[in-house]
């Protein structure tokens, strides 16, 4: 939802992804990719755990192919840091240069970042 007023800085980015939703948003900066993301939860099996890995890597790989000058990406991240899905997390932030808001959040529920 946005208010109407905004729409014409705001472009919808469709890529086909149950899991993922974007909008580009224009901004004095440069276009700005706004990313909501739910993360399959970890099963323990190699399923869920390659859908996590895949949906991560779509998420940098739309933004390296945008225009976007930043992004943000915020949703149901599913990798408390006990999980295995933390490791993965964390290695993309690492990766790309991007912080989470706050790892505190993470670390009780799994989606605040």
């Amino acid at each position: 939802m946005y208010r109407k007023a905004l729409a014409g800085r705001l472009k919808v980015v469709d890529f086909h992804e149950p899991r993922m939703c974007a909008v580009s948003i224009s901004t004095t900066n440069g276009p700005m990719l706004l990313v909501n993301v739910y993360m399959p939860t970890d099963s323990s099996d190699d399923a869920s755990y390659d859908e996590y890995v895949d949906i991560c890597t779509k998420v940098i790989t739309v933004f390296l192919d945008s225009d976007a000058v930043s992004l943000i990406v915020a949703g149901d991240f599913n990798c408390r840091t006990d999980t295995r899905f933390y490791r993965i997390f964390t290695r993309v932030l690492s990766e790309y240069e991007l912080t989470c808001v706050d790892l505190s959040l993470l670390q009780k529920c799994g989606y605040f970042c």
